[in-house]
């Protein structure tokens, strides 16, 4: 469709071959994401994902997502990608993806938290 950009075009078919690969490995992951708990929002984690997003510590928190948290705060602070440009790529409504977002901040606040990971 030439009404998106090519680069979601790209994004879309590595996150489709993404989510093959988890698809078949799944008895790897030991956690639901329908069962992770809900947090409210912190408005703190902005500044700890902000000082400390590359920091290995903070990405080892990251790997602990779930698939649609981690996706969103990938290309959303990795990749510095637009939200319209994240729901296209994913396929998803952009106050999902913001929403998404949003709960990605409060469960990587959580498990930095447990981790004992300093801001």
């Amino acid at each position: 469709n030439p009404d998106y950009k090519f680069s979601s075009w790209m994004y879309r078919i590595a996150h489709n071959e993404a989510m093959n690969a988890v698809k078949k490995n799944r008895q790897l992951y030991t956690q639901d994401i329908d069962t992770l708990p809900e947090f409210s929002y912190d408005q703190h984690i902005d500044e700890l994902i902000d000082r400390k997003l590359l920091n290995k510590d903070v990405h080892g928190c990251l790997e602990s997502l779930g698939p649609k948290y981690r996706d969103v705060v990938q290309l959303a602070y990795l990749e510095h990608i637009k939200y319209e440009e994240i729901s296209d790529i994913l396929r998803i409504p952009t106050s999902t993806v913001g929403v998404r977002l949003s709960r990605a901040k409060s469960l990587l606040k959580e498990i930095c938290t447990n981790r004992g990971v300093e801001r």
